[in-house]
């Protein structure tokens, strides 16, 4: 995998034909070449200017984009387990309070395209003939409150999920809660084959 950075990533995106936000956060996910099931094996990253100095920050943190074995085995839907379409879904999520009770980014603002995977093994199959759009809750949230989990498991049916609670999640809440509060993010999902 590519070194990341905000050049890095803000090129991929601007190559791919998406939006770069000057002056909204920019929320990427990255799903790797590595096909194993149930890893945190993705990334999420956060891009933002400072509005004050001008600056940029960028962060990045090991997560999902991809839904966990549990899920795959045990699908919520008779049309199977979702896997998010790399694309960008702009103003998909609102920042609010999950059904797992607490704030986290929730699917409130705008449709998202997934396969279904129904056949219920271990793989992660990505058919362009089985997607479906629609509004399905997929959220990004943390995984286990204090454990670090080497397995993604029950925590992603299709959700982005940040692996680390400890360190990377309080950071997440901070660049949401306070450093860029927005009524709606925009989502950028890509795949490790975009960079060039």
């Amino acid at each position: 995998m590519k070194t990341l950075s905000k050049e890095v990533i803000e090129q991929t995106v601007e190559a791919k034909g998406y939006k770069w936000f000057e002056e909204q956060l920019n929320i990427v996910g990255i799903r790797t070449a590595d096909k194993t099931t149930n890893l945190f094996n993705d990334y999420v990253t956060f891009s933002w200017k400072d509005k004050a100095t001008g600056k940029w920050n960028f962060i990045g943190f090991e997560a999902t984009t991809d839904p966990g074995l549990y899920y795959l085995q045990n699908p919520g839907r008779v049309v199977g387990t979702g896997i998010l379409v790399p694309d960008q879904y702009y103003n998909v999520w609102q920042w609010g309070m999950g059904s797992n009770g607490y704030n986290q980014l929730l699917q409130r603002g705008a449709a998202v395209k997934v396969y279904r995977d129904k056949n219920r093994d271990q793989y992660l199959d990505m058919d362009p003939k089985t997607i479906e759009e629609g509004y399905f809750g997929m959220n990004l949230h943390r995984a286990h409150a204090t454990v670090l989990q080497k397995w993604v498991g029950k925590y992603s049916a299709m959700c982005q999920v940040i692996r680390d609670n400890a360190e990377a999640w309080p950071k997440v809440v901070e660049i949401v809660e306070k450093l860029c509060p927005q009524k709606f993010y925009t989502y950028t999902l890509l795949v490790e084959s975009d960079f060039k």
